[in-house]
């Protein structure tokens, strides 16, 4: 499982080290971003990006019809310069093809013709089928630096495969759904799906080069990595991230996960990093797909009120209003009890749960539970407020363990199957209506897959 509660844990002291290590961080001038371009979005991650100077007395139309004659993109414009299509792709009902510039490393509408813009004022532009800013993919990382341009299908300027350190879990898995597993040459000591990357861990094909929490600056710079992916969550990533670029290392730090929209943004970042942009395009496909059968199956029911935990204590850490697995919970028709926290994981006393009342409750649980045996156990276990609870009465209890704990701990591209197995807990009877034989179990653990019905095989 990713260490959310090591994470709470040891924030305060990792942040306590943080600062204690800022004086002896590297001191030469932080690297800046070398790339120029201009970027197509026609919207639905279907994005073109094409690194080109932007040279002093070009305008942005100008800009545009290189783009485009690089591409083997038909343009065609209006006789005052206006975008009226881009590769045949018109322009849709309030959302026509607009300029888009980087600013303070966030992309904004242009108020100035695009005719009167000197591009040379900019590093990234975009021209996107958009109203405004938050329609467009994201032109930089969480840290404000441009990922695109570090390497072509996998491979660097010099046609060598790239070599990637990824430093969490959830970084790792993305790398692995957009095809860039054989380039990983190091990871963090919690990444272990899929299979094959503990297994080429323990060949030392894969070197672990330190925790969640505190990777080693040591052991990233000895493999020669031409990209260390980094998670904003986590402030010794961002730190490291500084460090790393001082030191002449390509970062990519991925964006708190605070909801289903940032883990696609993610994805299609870690893609593009790579090279792979289209096989990002397609994992994001792949998951809309599900996540579109899945809520069509459940169609329009009142919602469940579920209650997300980390353990059976008397001070439970549970989902607040802004996690991925919160913003999942509501897209499957249920209420998270505890959404009006607003806050990632935070912990709640037993009698705020006695009063929440869930239906549902759904516990991510760090020892594998294999056995009904063991299951029973845990339920058994609970102390009266608990069994106070709905969820308790009707048997509405649910406990992910293993792979299938990690899964709704991390925030990555098993987005679909979280989706899929949460809509099952909350409504089964929408799914066995359509599949007698679509039955769920009360736990599950590595095994999870088997009771998957409506997934593409991602990796």
């Amino acid at each position: 499982m990713e260490p959310i509660k090591l994470k709470l844990i040891v924030s305060a002291v990792i942040a306590i080290l943080i600062i204690a290590s800022l004086p002896f961080i590297g001191t030469t001038a932080m690297t800046k971003d070398d790339k120029e371009g201009l970027v197509i979005d026609f919207g639905y991650w279907e994005v073109t990006w094409t690194e080109m100077p932007l040279t002093l007395g070009t305008n942005a139309v100008e800009l545009l019809e290189r783009a485009c004659n690089i591409n083997g993109y038909k343009l065609t414009l209006n006789d005052i310069g206006e975008v009226i299509s881009i590769n045949e792709e018109e322009n849709l009902f309030e959302k026509p093809w607009t300029l888009f510039v980087l600013q303070n490393k966030k992309w904004v509408k242009s108020v100035e013709s695009p005719l009167d813009i000197d591009v040379s004022r900019y590093s990234l532009l975009a021209w996107a089928r958009a109203s405004d800013p938050e329609d467009l993919v994201p032109g930089v990382d969480a840290t404000g630096f441009e990922y695109y341009g570090y390497a072509d299908e996998g491979k660097i300027s010099s046609g060598e495969d790239l070599r990637i350190v990824s430093l969490s879990p959830t970084t790792t898995e993305m790398i692995v759904a957009v095809g860039g597993e054989e380039l990983l040459v190091g990871t963090d000591l919690y990444s272990n799906y899929p299979e094959s990357i503990t297994s080429k861990q323990e060949n030392n094909k894969i070197t672990i080069v330190g925790g969640f929490t505190d990777p080693n600056y040591e052991k990233i710079v000895g493999l020669t990595p031409n990209i260390v992916f980094c998670d904003e969550s986590v402030g010794s990533h961002k730190i490291m991230a500084d460090k790393l670029r001082k030191s002449g290392i390509n970062c990519v730090v991925l964006y708190d996960t605070t909801g289903m929209d940032r883990v696609y943004d993610n994805i299609w970042i870690t893609a593009s990093a790579i090279g792979h942009s289209q096989k990002g395009r397609e994992v994001i496909e792949s998951i809309t797909d599900t996540i579109y059968s899945i809520t069509g199956i459940i169609g329009n029911q009142p919602d469940t009120s579920v209650f997300i935990t980390l353990s059976t204590n008397n001070m439970p850490y549970t989902s607040g209003g802004s996690t991925y697995i919160s913003d999942i919970v509501t897209t499957v028709k249920g209420k998270n009890v505890f959404a009006d926290q607003d806050q990632t994981w935070v912990q709640v006393s037993i009698e705020a749960l006695g009063n929440a009342q869930p239906e549902a409750i759904i516990l991510i649980y760090e020892e594998k539970i294999e056995t009904q045996e063991s299951y029973d156990n845990i339920i058994n276990g609970l102390n009266n407020i608990w069994k106070s609870t709905p969820a308790y009465k009707n048997g509405e209890i649910y406990i992910f363990s293993g792979s299938a704990g990690d899964m709704l701990s991390r925030s990555g591209p098993r987005l679909g199957e979280a989706a899929e197995l949460i809509g099952k807990v909350l409504h089964p009877e929408k799914f066995i209506k359509k599949d007698s034989n679509d039955v769920i179990p009360k736990f599950f653990s590595d095994d999870y897959h088997q009771y998957l019905k409506y997934q593409e095989v991602l990796f």
